[in-house]
């Protein structure tokens, strides 16, 4: 049986298509946004996984407060946020830029890298930092 802390934390985080594998289980079949972020060290390993905000069923509220504070409690050097789109479809919106584009200069400023956002649909993903938006 998977369990979290066995099958993740200490993996190596290589490409976005391992984040997405390994996270699918966690948000794919919620009803509700769901926001999470991995957290990482300076070997890229994911040493915690947190879900910063459950939203509605077509909204997330997410503060680049709530999203370092943990990084700090985990002395991580970077982080990869992931969340759920239930409608299916993992083409971003505006908000979903736009709260990436503040996550990434909050973290050039306190020196945590945002390595990607990446948003889950229907059997499909979309990174953001592929798509050019890190």
């Amino acid at each position: 049986m998977f369990t979290w802390s066995a099958q993740v934390n200490g993996i190596r985080v290589l490409v976005a298509l391992l984040i997405h594998a390994v996270l699918f289980c966690f948000v794919f079949f919620r009803i509700y946004v769901n926001f999470i972020c991995l957290y990482l060290n300076t070997k890229n390993q994911v040493i915690h996984r947190q879900t910063i905000f459950i939203g509605s069923l077509n909204t997330s509220i997410v503060h680049p407060r709530e999203v370092f504070k943990e990084a700090f409690r985990r002395a991580a050097a970077s982080i990869i946020c992931l969340h759920n789109h239930p409608s299916g479809d993992p083409t971003p919106s505006r908000e979903d830029i736009a709260v990436t584009k503040r996550l990434v200069e909050c973290g050039q400023i306190i020196g945590i890298e945002v390595l990607d956002h990446i948003i889950i649909g229907d059997h499909k993903f979309v990174s953001l930092k592929e798509k050019g938006h890190i």
